[in-house]
């Protein structure tokens, strides 16, 4: 059966979490048997390494456009019923190419990745009748949502309320508009339908490599690791939150304990007090992440604001790292705190949950052995497309 898949961006390389998101979805639906053309924006991609990678999963259409925020865009975008988030990947090549794509093609299936390319729907259904499915890696609005609500600039707060607004009617509305919305967690699928109960949404886990075996690497005494992409605002804020809010702290404790920041930094400003320039370190893009960080003793994440799943977390589960996360960072993964991984929500939990693994006072092997079994049972390529294959050829 065949599928043409709609994103907002070539997958690759597989550098941040979004890539990988869309990655393990296009390998899912080619162990569950199905066909795949993907078109998406090129962005800075690679197209031969790109081509060779993917060679074995889908067949790769590029339309070329690096989609921007900046002042005049979302001015321009105030004025339409689009958000800006979604105004900026409005692409007339890109309506062209899926218009003449179904003029000459017959798919089963239309997947668009996320919210931002459902402006497409209309222009998908004048030409196909085969059922459109949204795959949403996040409930957008509630991202919105929360960063509005932790905004302290009145400028910045009013303007990202109205955008929440915007986005939320717009993503309930075309939400509903298509055959069925799969959401990467029960949690996002059950807040998406909170606001339209007519909205088909459901639960379907993203894949991740489960290695056979694991890696054992010697780790720094006192060292704490954050890996994301800070192209991505709520990582960059909630990088600087816990740089400002928990590391004070926990140098007023441990005093050689060190933080090393990996990643795509996005030529941020990550503004580290002289206080402790000693005890920080902005590393970057590394080849190997697994090595970097599992020779830390935690993986913190501080995340703020957030929809969906953190990819990483997953990962890293399955690595065997100790991590210590909000709420919102392993929100829609069903672990639990001090089975899986450590929880933690204010500055003072933090350390408090940090200073556990650090004087050896919890069963380190205990958590990752839990937190890797959990992974196998629910997220390997496996498990996940068998469960793809059934929910998919339910939708009519």
């Amino acid at each position: 059966m065949k599928i043409l898949h709609i994103g907002p961006k070539i997958p690759f390389p597989l550098g941040d979490g979004g890539n990988i998101g869309i990655y393990s979805h296009i390998k899912c639906l080619k162990l569950a048997g199905f066909d795949i053309d993907f078109v998406g924006y090129t962005r800075d991609t690679n197209k031969n390494q790109a081509i060779e990678f993917y060679k074995d999963y889908c067949k790769l259409y590029f339309i070329d456009l690096y989609p921007k925020i900046n002042v005049k865009v979302a001015i321009k975008s105030f004025f339409t019923k689009y958000p800006v988030n979604v105004y900026i990947y409005i692409n007339k090549q890109m309506e062209d190419f899926v218009t003449d794509y179904l003029k000459n093609n017959k798919p089963d299936y239309v997947f668009i990745n996320n919210i931002h390319m459902t402006w497409l729907v209309d222009t998908i259904r004048k030409y196909s009748d085969a059922p459109i499915i949204l795959k949403e890696e996040n409930f957008e609005a509630m991202i919105m949502k929360r960063f509005y609500k932790r905004t302290n600039n009145i400028i910045l707060k009013l303007y990202s309320f109205i955008q929440y607004k915007k986005i939320l009617k717009f993503e309930i509305e075309y939400a509903n508009k298509v055959d069925n919305c799969f959401c990467v967690s029960e949690f996002d699928a059950e807040e998406i339908k909170k606001y339209n109960n007519n909205i088909n949404a459901t639960s379907q886990a993203v894949a991740i490599e489960i290695p056979d075996s694991l890696e054992i690497f010697e780790q720094e005494k006192y060292s704490l690791c954050h890996i994301g992409s800070l192209a991505w605002e709520p990582n960059y804020n909630s990088l600087l939150w816990f740089i400002d809010n928990v590391m004070p702290l926990l140098i007023k404790k441990f005093t050689d304990v060190k933080l090393y920041i990996y990643g795509n930094l996005a030529n941020r400003n990550i503004k580290i007090p002289n206080d402790f320039k000693n005890n920080i370190e902005i590393v970057g893009f590394v080849d190997d992440i697994k090595k970097h960080a599992l020779s830390k003793e935690v993986l913190v994440v501080p995340l703020q604001i957030g929809s969906g799943i953190r990819i990483k977390i997953l990962e890293f589960l399955a690595w065997g790292a100790v991590i210590v996360s909000t709420d919102i960072g392993k929100e829609g993964i069903d672990i639990k705190d001090s089975e899986h991984l450590l929880i933690a929500n204010t500055p003072q939990e933090f350390v408090d949950k940090i200073s556990l693994v650090f004087e050896n006072k919890i069963n380190k092997q205990e958590i990752t052995e839990n937190a890797k079994i959990f992974i196998k049972n629910n997220y390997s390529f496996e498990a996940v497309a068998k469960l793809l294959n059934y929910v998919i050829k339910s939708v009519k």
